[in-house]
């Protein structure tokens, strides 16, 4: 894994945690396709040094992939999710922050004891980690948002449909949700709303 691969993604990282505590548009793109990539890295680092890895290094990975979902998920749990102009937008808290520093710290402390048991540094990518962390988080709070009715932030993307478009097209066609008629929310969506609208039982927000 080279430095460079690192710093960019750090600091890309760094970027939408500053941008997000703000409160900025909450874009599909974004949401959903930037986890997608950092995995996808990731993923592509891992079977590079796939040869020299041994089953203990993939028991310490799979144990790790789970943390990093968790804790994503946790953090998507903390975000604000508002409404403007009628498209949702996203507020990182406090206790998003707290999270995002716990995080730090329990995989800090993970690979610590997983390098001891045992587990080659080249088998836990941190671009993997990352973007699998992302992941956890956009699976929460992208349920979260979709439980809204209302759509996502236009973003500044040009051009025709991508897969993500399509993949949020197919979601609200499979559950469908009337968004508040002022296109305005009340209180930002919990996660049992984002959970009854997977189980098909929300049919309209206020």
């Amino acid at each position: 894994m080279s430095a460079a691969t690192v710093v960019l993604a750090v600091g890309a990282v760094l970027v939408s945690v500053v941008r997000r505590l703000r409160g900025v548009g909450l874009v599909a793109d974004d949401l959903f396709g930037g986890p997608v990539v950092l995995v996808g890295i990731g993923l592509y680092q891992l079977l590079r040094a796939a040869p020299a890895l041994r089953v203990v290094d993939g028991a310490w990975l799979a144990g790790s992939l789970a943390l990093g979902v968790v804790v994503g998920g946790a953090r998507g749990a903390t975000v604000r999710l508002v409404s403007r102009n009628g498209a949702l937008m996203q507020r990182y808290t406090a206790a998003t922050l707290a999270v995002w520093a716990a995080s730090f710290v329990v995989s800090a402390g993970y690979g610590l004891v997983a390098q001891a048991g045992g587990m080659h540094a080249e088998a836990r990518p941190m671009v993997l980690s990352i973007g699998v962390g992302m992941l956890g988080e956009t699976a929460v709070l992208g349920v979260r948002a979709l439980s809204t009715g209302l759509p996502f932030s236009p973003g500044a993307r040009r051009g025709g449909a991508n897969w993500v478009d399509r993949f949020v097209a197919a979601a609200r066609k499979a559950r469908p949700v009337t968004p508040p008629a002022d296109g305005r929310l009340e209180r930002s969506p919990r996660v049992r709303d984002g959970l009854a609208w997977l189980a098909g039982r929300s049919r309209r927000r206020r």
